[in-house]
């Protein structure tokens, strides 16, 4: 008796957005400046630094979240600074892609992330502010 096996791949990461298109970020260049989807604000500074907020002007007095960001090969890594006050993940680095879609928004698609508090928050689609 023969036995067919069919399995089934799933992508680790979602496809893009209705356009299909995008390019994938390599380097905090391309991305570096404030963006936001409603009610929550991110800016990406040069210095690697990532802040979360709920509106603009709470980035620089009392953001939600800090983290370090850097790039590796086309990987964006985040280390939590803290997250509501406090630090919860620690030393933990989340794995994600960035990429710019045709529109002109930032997509960001979690690969790795054992922070669950992080990971369910990065990953969106926002538009550039500045």
């Amino acid at each position: 008796m023969s036995v067919l096996v069919v399995a089934l791949a799933q992508t680790a990461t979602p496809p893009a957005t209705a356009s299909g298109t995008y390019v994938v970020v390599t380097s905090a260049e391309q991305i570096i400046g404030t963006w936001m989807r409603p009610a929550r604000y991110r800016r990406f500074d040069e210095d690697g630094t990532y802040r979360s907020a709920s509106n603009a002007a709470a980035l620089d007095g009392a953001p939600f979240a800090i983290n370090w960001y850097r790039f590796e090969e086309a990987v964006m890594l985040f280390t939590e600074v803290t997250f509501g006050g406090v630090s919860s993940c620690g030393e933990v680095v989340g794995r994600y892609e960035a990429r710019l879609l045709a529109c002109g928004e930032l997509q960001v698609v979690a690969i790795e992330d054992p922070c669950s508090a992080r990971s369910g928050d990065m990953s969106r689609v926002y538009e550039r502010v500045e």
